[in-house]
């Protein structure tokens, strides 16, 4: 079941990463503007910056240093899109970390809160996890509930 969706947002993050060639440009995470840039958009929940941030950090290989950006933006503005991409990243945790429960049960609560507001891919996933095989999908408050 949780291979299911490990391959699936493995490839959602494949595929993002292959669209955009910046090959040319040199991205420095420790550039102070861009987390200046990146927390106003931030507190101003503007998707776009956040997104065009994301995918920065993503094809320079630093999905690591972008997971607090991605927490902030879900749990300040109710950001499906952001709620999915804390799941993706786990999911390179987890891949490294398979014994860790709490990231485990972590990565599958941002999905269904994901599924929950409405994100698509996160309903791909969960079709695959759960509809496919006719399991109840579970509320994400009921992950850390138990």
């Amino acid at each position: 079941m949780k291979t299911n969706i490990k391959i699936f947002i493995i490839s959602v993050l494949l595929f993002s990463c292959g669209k955009e060639n910046n090959k040319n440009k040199i991205f420095d995470i420790n550039n102070t503007n861009t987390h200046e840039k990146l927390n106003m958009a931030i507190i101003k929940g503007d998707t776009i910056e956040y997104t065009k941030y994301y995918k920065e950090y993503s094809i320079n290989g630093h999905h690591k240093e972008f997971l607090y950006y991605a927490i902030v933006m879900a749990e300040k503005n109710n950001y499906s899109q952001a709620y999915f991409d804390i799941a993706t990243i786990l999911e390179v945790f987890n891949y490294e970390n398979p014994n860790n429960e709490f990231l485990g049960n972590y990565e599958l609560y941002c999905v269904l809160k994901a599924y929950e507001l409405g994100n698509e891919q996160a309903k791909q996933a969960i079709e695959k996890l759960y509809i496919k095989s006719k399991k109840p999908v579970p509320n994400s408050s009921s992950i850390f509930c138990k």
